[in-house]
């Protein structure tokens, strides 16, 4: 591994946190030193835990330990960062935490994800729950989030798995290394684009099978990657006009697969009966055609995307709108904000995403929720300046702070939850 500047780093980091509300939260002395962290772990502190533990620390943790014995603050969900000396295994102090999400299915044990794919990062939110026991807890618990290292994923440089584990989320946000997730969580508090990367990056990791230091603790034999199944079959072993044949049965778990499998064979020659499906918004399986299609031909989907947005189709609202977000179809802004601006009682749930959805268009999306806090309207001002909340843009900031005199107190109550966890301006808060 390369060695990382932790030092600079951290004093970004620090300086962005200090300009931002929450240096409200530290003392007088911590603000005046511009410095979030504490002196570094000695050799022989660390030395001692690793012994505890019973294996070496993951390099880029280690060398964050010997900048930094510990953090105040990250982010609005990790409020410190534990020293050396208070490092556990997360299973001591959380045993209900992981018996909830270890407990068998009632329906039944999943497919596992083939490690080609899964160690891709490309759903980092799939995770493996028998990890979860063997995990080092990093952080204290926050807003019902902790920081994890995973020693049954490690690599070639001795780096563990990282977590960002939340209840919040749809499973953990999985990284490859303590520096991978530490560059995610800085870049989304200081509002800087970041993507984490993605495949597999000079080979992929060895997994392990028992507790560090047990006498039984193994390398996971890896079997040969499985071509994937679909309905019974491995994709290899379907034909395009096959696989159209099967979107006409009505029966939406086989249409789901469907569809899915149409999207990775890549025949452009399936995007006319998939959008045929993904209009008719009858069922999850029309969200499988609509992101298939995309993938197969995004130009060709434009037109059908917005239309399922000016339709407020049930299903597909919201996935056509966030496709349409990563086209840059700017065409879909007017109509959520057609959405945004609906008084109908009945139409609330969509009315209240809609600020959400008007947020992913970037600086077009804030620059649009910003116009509409000068409407009349209550309500529009309420989901505006809820929509800036999500925009994790530090100019959004400047939008919310005008309206703190709004003459709606829950406008007002919003832009002040806003204000707490938006990256700071630069060089003032």
């Amino acid at each position: 591994m390369n060695h990382f500047d932790w030092k600079t780093f951290l004093q970004q980091w620090s300086t962005y946190m200090l300009a931002s509300s929450w240096a409200d939260e530290l003392t007088a002395d911590v603000r005046f030193s511009n410095w979030l962290g504490v002196a570094g772990a000695t050799e022989q502190e660390l030395a001692e835990i690793e012994g505890r533990l019973k294996i070496p620390l993951p390099p880029s943790y280690r060398s964050f330990l010997q900048t930094s014995d510990g953090w105040r603050r990250t982010s609005h969900a990790i409020q410190r960062m534990r020293p050396a000396q208070e490092l556990h295994w997360f299973r001591k102090e959380n045993k209900d935490w992981i018996a909830a999400y270890t407990a068998p299915s009632v329906y039944g044990e999943a497919e596992p994800t083939p490690d080609a794919e899964y160690f891709s990062y490309e759903t980092p939110q799939d995770f493996r729950p028998k990890h979860l026991r063997e995990t080092l807890q990093i952080s204290d618990v926050g807003d019902a989030a902790v920081y994890l290292l995973n020693p049954q994923v490690i690599d070639k440089d001795g780096e563990w798995e990282a977590w960002f584990f939340a209840n919040w989320l749809p499973g953990v946000h999985r990284y490859r290394s303590f520096l991978e997730m530490m560059q995610a969580e800085y870049h989304g508090f200081a509002g800087i684009e970041w993507k984490q990367p993605v495949g597999i990056l000079d080979g992929m990791p060895d997994e392990f099978v028992g507790s560090p230091g047990a006498p039984k603790r193994k390398k996971k034999l890896r079997r040969a990657t499985r071509e994937p199944k679909v309905l019974g079959k491995r994709l290899s072993e379907w034909t395009t006009e096959e696989l159209v044949q099967m979107l006409a049965i009505d029966e939406p778990h086989v249409q789901e697969d469907a569809a899915e499998a149409l999207g990775k064979l890549g025949d452009p020659t399936a995007v006319g009966p998939l959008l045929t499906l993904a209009k008719g918004d009858t069922s999850n399986a029309s969200i499988h055609a609509l992101h298939a299609a995309v993938k197969l031909a995004p130009d060709e989907t434009r037109d059908v995307l917005l239309d399922a947005i000016r339709q407020r189709s049930f299903f597909t609202l919201f996935s056509a709108a966030t496709l349409c977000a990563e086209l840059r179809e700017n065409r879909a802004l007017p109509l959520l904000i057609d959405i945004l601006r609906d008084p109908d009682s009945r139409a609330t749930h969509q009315t209240e995403i809609a600020g959400q959805l008007i947020a992913e268009f970037g600086e077009d999306g804030m620059r649009a929720l910003s116009e509409l806090l000068a409407d009349d309207a209550p309500y529009v001002r309420r989901r505006a300046a809820g929509g800036l909340r999500y925009t994790n843009n530090a100019n959004a900031r400047t939008h919310l702070s005008g309206v703190l005199q709004d003459p709606d107190p829950q406008v007002r109550e919003i832009a002040e939850t806003g204000l707490k966890v938006l990256p700071p301006l630069r060089g003032g808060r």
